[in-house]
């Protein structure tokens, strides 16, 4: 008698315990199920192949004669020396933020003149500058080139006296990148090095921190440690690294069994 109320509190606890348990492993396949179904009812977005190969397609051609140039490198005709010694007077922007004393950082096929003061309308009153040099400054202009003469006043940049702007506008968010930025994404094993910058064909000798170049207008980033050059080699007192800035032109561009 007593052999079987033991038998039956043990059946008891033990459907007790089944109660309690089985519904588990269903309900957990039934979440898993959901979360299957919902997985599979998101649509799938699949990049065509022109899009997958488009970052490495060629840029387009631009001269379409042989005495044409591509804007983009229509100040080549100069040398180092002349291109940093220019004592520049212009102002560009890209929607409205500084691209630096020259629009080499932009592809000028990809946006349009938004405003410029060579125009016969002339800027659009008050017209801001943000992110001037490598304090992110602001520059608001309120006055035509006409009345800044007749008060006597004229707009500065770094000690450079700006005789007019231009404003590009994108359809889409461009980010400019300063030099420093380049090289801390592209070369992040390089730390406190000292560094001399080169964009496409010339080097940056001066203000270097006022450049800035379109992310998406980078094509490639090349390295070259000073202890490479070896002509020089006995006359470099410390070390340093040449960092040159391929744009995205057609120019600048190889097949891949030339890279």
């Amino acid at each position: 008698m007593e052999r079987r109320k033991k038998t039956n509190i043990m059946n008891w606890r033990t459907l007790l315990l089944l109660a309690i348990l089985l519904p588990l492993p269903t309900e957990l396949a039934a979440q898993k199920k959901k979360r299957e179904r919902g997985k599979a009812e998101q649509p799938k977005i699949e990049m065509t192949f022109q899009e997958k190969i488009k970052p490495f397609a060629p840029p387009p051609i631009r001269e379409k004669e042989p005495y044409e140039k591509d804007e983009n490198h229509s100040a080549e005709y100069m040398s180092d020396f002349r291109y940093n010694d220019m004592d520049w007077h212009w102002c560009y922007t890209l929607n409205g933020e500084f691209i630096g004393r020259d629009i080499i950082g932009i592809d000028q096929y990809a946006y349009e003149i938004d405003q410029t003061t060579r125009s016969k309308e002339g800027l659009r009153l008050p017209f801001v500058v943000t992110g001037i040099g490598p304090q992110n400054e602001t520059l608001t202009v309120n006055y035509t080139n006409k009345e800044l003469e007749e008060k006597g006043l004229s707009y500065i940049i770094n000690g450079h006296h700006i005789h007019g702007f231009t404003n590009y506008k994108s359809n889409h968010p461009v980010k400019l990148m300063t030099l420093d930025e380049i090289r801390r994404k592209r070369c992040p094993q390089m730390k406190d090095e000292k560094v001399l910058y080169m964009i496409n064909k010339f080097f940056i000798l001066w203000e270097w921190e006022w450049y800035k170049v379109a992310e998406d207008f980078i094509w490639r980033v090349e390295v070259l440690p000073s202890y490479m050059l070896t002509p020089i080699q006995n006359n470099i007192c410390e070390p340093f690294t040449i960092i040159r800035i391929c744009t995205k032109t057609h120019h600048n561009w190889h097949p891949p069994y030339l890279q």
